[in-house]
Parts: structure tokens; sequence; C-alpha cells
């Protein structure tokens, strides 16, 4: 019956018949509306089935490496299900923009390296007596600020 009484606008947005509902009491909107609680976006903590760093390892040159925590299993999808069946790549922005990318070595696990980050595709199989390290030289296309 409300919503009849406040017109079209009420049926499209609830928030104004909200809005105007409230305004015909004598308490101000802001007690009368719920608060609202931002959901957060992180994953629960959980076990990990690898690591991946990256590190400058000599000046210009860079360092990508993924260690794997589940022996065999570490690069194997969490489930087959929705997103996760396309085995996801490896991927880790850079803080800042690169040029005159070279690769130096782990050509063989087919990295794309951009201006502002490397992926890796998932090799599906996991020997976790191998290392997965790609090594890259590379200059900033912005200056670094130096370190105080």
């Amino acid at each position: 019956m409300v919503a009849s009484s406040l017109g079209l606008n009420a049926r499209l947005n609830p928030l104004h018949a909200a809005k105007q509902i409230s305004h015909s009491f004598d308490t101000p909107i802001s007690t009368q509306m719920p608060t609202l609680v931002r959901p957060s976006a992180k994953l629960a903590p959980g076990k990990l089935s690898y690591e991946q760093t990256l590190t400058e390892v000599a000046a210009g040159v860079f360092a990508l490496e993924i260690k794997p925590l589940l022996g065999e299993k570490s690069f194997e999808p969490v489930n087959q299900n929705g997103s996760q069946r396309g085995w996801r790549p490896f991927v880790h922005f850079f803080p800042n923009r690169l040029k005159d990318i070279e690769i130096i070595t782990g050509k063989e696990l087919s990295p794309v390296i951009t201006d502002n980050f490397v992926l890796i595709p998932n090799p599906k199989t996991c020997d976790p007596n191998k290392p997965y390290r790609v090594e890259f030289k590379a200059t900033f296309v912005t200056p670094q600020p130096s370190p105080r």
C-alpha cells in the first residue's frame, strides 16, 4: 500500500521509497536506516600450494621464483569447478613499469613478460625438485626514488 501511494519512483527504486517513508516520521533518516557493513573480498586464510617471490638479484636483473609447497600436487587446481578448470597461470605484477625486457633463464617455462607483469603458464605437473625460476633483465620506465 505504501509503494502505491508514493508513485512510480518508489516502485522503481526501493531506497527512494524508504527515504520518502522516513521523512514522514519525526526521527532522522540516519537512525532509521540500517548501517551498511562492507564485506571483505579477501580469501579466508588457508593452506598455500606454492609461494612466489620476485626479487632484484642485481641492478636491473630480476628473478621470479615459484616454490612448490605441496609436492607433486602443488600446481593442481583447488577444485575442478568453475574458473578453476583452466589451470590458472602464475602472475606477478611489477611495482613500476619496465622496458627493454630480455629473458636470461627460464625460457622453458614459456614466460610472458610485459611492461607491468610477468605470467608463467601453469605446467600442470610439478616436480618438487625442479627449480621454477625465470630471470630477466629490464629497466624501469620511470626513474626509481633513491632509498633514504
